[in-house]
């Protein structure tokens, strides 16, 4: 079993996101800054490889607040 506790750290610690939630492994982060996000994503991409128990999908996405 994977505990996502580390994620939610480095989001909240590291990234300093102030609107962020999880529900499973399902994420949301949202900032004004999309280049900021990305390099976000790519982040959390990289330290689920690290860790070599679990790999990011690739479904994650950037979109508006307005496109749902």
């Amino acid at each position: 079993m994977y505990y996502l506790d580390p994620v939610d750290r480095l989001v909240k610690e590291k990234f300093r996101i102030e609107h962020y939630t999880r529900y499973m492994d399902d994420m949301v982060l949202i900032h004004e800054n999309k280049e900021y996000l990305q390099n976000c994503l790519k982040q959390i991409r990289l330290a689920f490889l690290l860790d070599r128990q679990r790999q990011g999908n690739q479904k994650a996405q950037n979109r508006k607040t307005k496109s749902g």
